[in-house]
């Protein structure tokens, strides 16, 4: 783990570069565990649902705890949940688009 006097080190040998690459990777890191945490969750909540009911990714989560998911990570969950879907699910299937671009899905 770097300091901030590797990071003040760096900049003075105008080495920054490779200093915010390794930021970006961390980064990237963090936002696929908590995405794949939450695509945990929303798998675990498809249970509630009642057979034929329809729904969004984000009616899977009360209203707070979806607001408060970086739109990062919100956007990365979409893409996971779809591919579980896809891939995996026999519970549950694609639907149709909204007007908004969200992916709507069906409970089997």
């Amino acid at each position: 783990m770097l300091t901030f006097a590797d990071f003040v080190a760096f900049r003075r040998k105008k080495m920054y570069n490779v200093f915010n690459v390794v930021i970006i990777v961390v980064h990237w890191e963090v936002i696929i565990l908590n995405a794949n945490d939450l695509l945990k969750k929303a798998i675990d909540e498809i249970q509630n649902l009642d057979s034929g009911e329809k729904f969004l990714v984000k009616d899977l989560f009360k209203g707070y705890e979806w607001n408060r998911i970086p739109l990062k990570s919100r956007l990365l969950l979409g893409t996971l949940f779809l591919n579980y879907i896809s891939s995996e699910s026999k519970e549950v299937i694609v639907i149709e688009k909204t007007s908004a671009n969200q992916q709507k899905y069906k409970k089997r």
